[in-house]
């Protein structure tokens, strides 16, 4: 379907448009994040059975698997609220389509209606990354 902003599920954005998430997107999410717990735990129990280095790891399977799956999706969701309430957004005055670029698609000069002009999509990948990875390494401690 057409995408929802994450911060207003009743308000619909162009594709493309940072916020905007769908049904299928966030399954895909899902199931991305399930596929790479799968791996890390499949990996941890092929480590152990070959003695490697993941073997002196007192983690069981499904704990690191879970700490993966949780911080995975995590990422995705913060990603698309900080898209939504932080990154910059432009409005074409000639289509009136919302978008995430000074210049729209159609060549016109598009207009600053929300976020921060100097936060865009690599500055929230960035701030998404650093958040992801400290808490990865907080839950490390418990694992």
């Amino acid at each position: 379907g057409s995408p929802r902003l994450i911060t207003n599920p009743r308000v619909r954005v162009p594709h493309g448009v940072s916020g905007g998430v769908t049904l299928r997107g966030e399954l895909g999410a899902i199931l991305g994040a399930a596929l790479i717990a799968g791996s890390s735990a499949l990996l941890l129990t092929a480590s152990r059975a070959l003695g490697g280095a993941w073997s002196r790891l007192g983690t069981q399977p499904w704990e690191l698997a879970g700490a993966v799956f949780a911080l995975g999706w995590l990422g995705e969701i913060l990603d698309s609220l900080l898209g939504a309430t932080l990154q910059v957004k432009y409005m074409c005055p000639k289509c009136g389509v919302l978008c995430d670029q000074e210049v729209h698609a159609c060549g016109a000069r598009a207009v600053r209606v929300g976020g921060f002009k100097w936060i865009r999509n690599e500055i929230v990948n960035l701030i998404v990354e650093v958040v992801v990875a400290a808490l990865a390494v907080l839950t490390s401690q418990y694992l």
